[in-house]
This record gives structure tokens, sequence and C-alpha cells, in this order.
């Protein structure tokens, strides 16, 4: 009997928490307060922004990417419009479209001008992408892939063969807009190629050195 009591309030503490929750979420919103949820392929990339209070989110360059608004937005405004295209499909979903490798920002607001999102954004070459081809072409590799403004920067560890071949393979994934952009090779190498000789002594007589016409005490 008693274990039935201790389920039954294990459960009613489970549904007094979700309901404080589901209060927390519906008094933010009434007070404008950012609640923003964001589709799983937005997640990976997003983490919280120290200087505008917003978050930041990280687009491959020709990439979209969707985001879940946290209220029905209004109006949007876009920090450099020639870096992100940003297209609100309905009240609560925004599409954002990478153009030009950069940084920008987006703002989104509700009917009565208050925010409800703010976003730090980045588009940079597609990462993930020359990772997945690297893993077809180098299965088990350690190498990781980064960028820096415009420049692919190649790290991790590698033979020098694979770590040649990281670098041909991530000149060759440039579109023509990023065409020319240096790559960082950085890459740690390993078990770099050793060159064995093998020395063969030969003890010639002295005799047959004499008949040769060499003179030791010269």
């Amino acid at each position: 009997m008693g274990q039935w009591v201790d389920a039954d309030k294990r459960k009613g503490g489970m549904m007094k928490a979700r309901q404080i929750s589901a209060l927390l979420v519906s008094a933010a919103l009434y007070m404008g307060l950012p609640v923003p949820v964001m589709t799983p392929a937005l997640a990976t990339d997003v983490a919280a922004s120290e200087e505008s209070g917003g978050q930041f989110a990280r687009i491959g360059l020709n990439k979209s990417i969707v985001v879940k608004l946290p209220g029905n937005a209004r109006d949007v405004i876009v920090g450099n419009a020639e870096v992100v295209d940003a297209v609100v499909r309905s009240k609560n979903t925004a599409y954002l479209f990478g153009k030009s490798i950069g940084q920008t920002n987006v703002f989104f607001f509700d009917a009565n001008g208050e925010q409800i999102l703010a976003l730090d954004l980045e588009v940079a070459v597609d990462t993930v992408a020359i990772k997945k081809l690297l893993n077809r072409a180098l299965p088990g590799n350690r190498i990781t892939v980064d960028t820096i403004g415009e420049s692919i920067i190649l790290g991790g560890s590698a033979s020098v063969g694979d770590a040649k071949i990281a670098e041909e393979l991530s000149q060759r994934f440039q579109s023509k807009e990023t065409e020319g952009n240096p790559i960082v090779n950085s890459i740690k190498l390993t078990g770099a190629d050793q060159v064995l000789l093998k020395v063969k002594v030969v003890e010639i007589q002295r005799d047959i050195l004499k008949q040769i016409g060499i003179d030791f005490q010269a």
C-alpha cells in the first residue's frame, strides 16, 4: 500500500512541476520576455551571446535555417541584408538564408513593437559539409574543420599523406564565392616518413689496394 502512495505522490509532484513551468512560460510571453524555441537544426549552432543579450547562430554559405519564434512576429529588421536574407513565413516561423560571408544581427518584433527575439548571425563556409567529405575520403580521420573570416582552418592530427589530401579536397570544395581564399593547414603530422639506409661495409685487403696503386704512407 505504501508503494502505491509513494507513486501517487511522485506523479502528483511531476504534474505540479509541469503546471508551474507552463505558468512561467505564459507569464514570460505576456510580459514580452523572450522565450525562444529553436528547431533542432538551429539549436546545434546556437549559443548565448553576451554582447547583445540575444543568441548566436552560424549559417553555412548558401544554406538556410528555420527559426521558431516565441511569439507572433509583425516586423523583422536585418542589420546587413547583403549577408542574410530573412523571410517570415508565418506569424511564428522565419527562414534565414546565408547570402555572403560575414556577420550581422536580426531582430523580431510583435504587433506592439516589443522585441520577441534577437539573433547574432555569422555566415561562413559550411564546415559540416567539408567534414563529411573528409570522412568519406579518409574514414576514421582525426581532422577538424573550422573557419575564420573567409579562410578554412584544418586542424587535428593526420599522416603526411592524409593532411595533403585534406588540403586538396578543401580547396576543391570552395565555391565561386570563396574561390581563392586561403586554407590554413595546422594539422599535426603523425608517423612522419622515415628513410632507412642500409650500409654494407666491405673489407678490402691491403695487397689489392697496393696493386691498384694506393700508397698508405702517402
